[in-house]
């Protein structure tokens, strides 16, 4: 009996781990997705609202990506 109580209880710790981990990942999907439009928005929009496409060159995109638009610091 005893046994079974101390399998409960792990398996209690287990499963909250588990959630909290789950909780995490959520919240770190839904940052990276506010982010990814912020990025998008960049890229298609310049600072003055006109449409910049056509000045943005595959390494601006790639920066403004892998430093996450702001200058490296995120």
């Amino acid at each position: 009996m005893k046994s079974n109580v101390d399998k409960v209880m792990e398996r209690d710790t287990r499963l909250h781990d588990l959630e909290s981990r789950a909780d995490t990942l959520s919240n770190s999907a839904h940052m990276f997705e506010r982010r990814s439009a912020q990025v998008c928005k960049k890229i298609f929009k310049g600072d003055d609202g006109n449409d910049s496409r056509s000045v943005m060159d595959a390494d601006t995109i790639n920066d403004s990506v892998v430093s996450g638009g702001s200058g490296g610091s995120t």
